[in-house]
């Protein structure tokens, strides 16, 4: 039986790809793939599994014992196992020898995305400030671009490079901006690249994890210290908060309040494409991934030439802002810690993922 464990990392399409491969469980079933719904905080991918680093080497967690039947029904049944969440980028070699046993799969597969770390880092950052970061763009440049070498972010070789050194590992890289370059579908390469199954169409899904204007990203940001939710894995986030809780008229509003009144407050970073490290991370990700990368590129040239230019505004310039703060405490109002609002969501969340476990446990 083999085990295919896409690993992500963060905006990469991963949303995309679990929901297609959600959606088409039936067909992929009859094609002998699993992939198993097992997750009760996101019902698309495998979170739940991947939250599992640090139990998963024990016997007596119930998710554990889930995976256990999971292989042995997939065994008994002549099916593989498909498994998808970006944690799992986090686990080490120990954690995934474990679950290949747990499975009782002889061949573990894993599948990794690499993005031009330019544009992945600037997607990510942006991603963190929604999940309430507070950390400014310029001070996330500067603690990763130190030296790029060295940064999971900007180097995958950090990252998945330990990875697939262990014993009965292979692996996929996926590239990204090729996909793109040459107008492929991600699923469908994926699909016919790493599980060998052709013919699966794409399901048209609604976009997710969308960048937000960069206004209505540093107003969160500018929101996070003075909203002081708590950030764990069962509780709504600032930026989903955010989202929900204020209409599109008013966040347009913010948007607007900020690129007209707040002038003062906007910076520009611009990152040449020649900074120190970032050609050497390059060069380092064609000798060590060469043979796995998919597709194959057309020359050693795997990212674009254009330098970025990046958009932030000062945190503390925008609070002291006269137009800006009356909407943060407008906002302030439905997005605090004890509000109606974030009670209502939290309890909401809550009360779904006691029913997805209730559910498990009956059928």
């Amino acid at each position: 039986m083999r085990l295919v464990m896409h690993i992500g990392p963060h905006k990469t399409a991963t949303s995309y790809l679990q929901q297609n491969f959600y959606r088409n469980r039936s067909k992929l079933l009859t094609q002998g793939w699993l992939y198993p719904s097992t997750s009760e905080r996101v019902r698309t991918a495998h979170h739940d599994i991947a939250d599992l680093q640090d139990k998963i080497l024990s016997d007596t967690h119930r998710q554990v014992r889930r995976l256990r039947a999971v292989g042995e029904a997939a065994n008994r049944s002549g099916q593989n196992v498909l498994l998808s969440a970006e944690g799992f980028r986090h686990w080490k070699p120990a954690h995934f020898e474990r679950i290949r046993q747990l499975m009782q799969a002889s061949e573990l597969h894993l599948v990794y995305t690499i993005r031009d770390p330019l544009s992945h880092f600037y997607s990510h950052w942006a991603q963190r400030i929604k999940n309430g970061a507070e950390e400014a763009l310029p001070d996330f440049h500067a603690r990763h671009f130190g030296n790029p070498l060295t940064s999971e972010l900007l180097n995958p070789v950090v990252e998945l490079g330990p990875l697939i050194k262990a014993p009965d590992v292979t692996a996929t890289v996926l590239l990204y901006d090729e996909i793109m370059h040459r107008k492929l579908d991600i699923f469908t390469v994926f699909s016919e690249h790493v599980l060998k199954v052709k013919e699966l169409v794409p399901v048209t899904v609604a976009p997710q994890n969308l960048r937000l204007p960069i206004e209505l990203t540093e107003f969160i940001r500018t929101l996070a210290p003075m909203a002081r939710l708590p950030r764990s894995r069962s509780t709504i986030k600032l930026g989903k908060a955010v989202d929900w809780f204020l209409s599109s008229r008013f966040k347009q509003n913010i948007v607007d309040t900020i690129r007209e009144d707040a002038g003062e407050a906007r910076r520009t970073l611009v990152v040449p494409r020649t900074s120190p490290g970032l050609a050497e991370v390059e060069k380092q990700i064609v000798e060590v991934f060469g043979s796995i990368l998919c597709p194959q590129p057309e020359s050693n040239n795997l990212f674009p030439a254009r330098e970025a230019a990046w958009i932030h505004y000062d945190a503390e310039a925008l609070r002291q802002n006269p137009h800006v703060r009356p909407l943060l405490d407008r906002t302030l109002k439905r997005t605090r810690p004890g509000s109606p609002w974030i009670r209502c969501a939290n309890a909401t969340y809550a009360l779904t993922i006691a029913v997805r476990q209730w559910r498990r446990r009956l059928f």
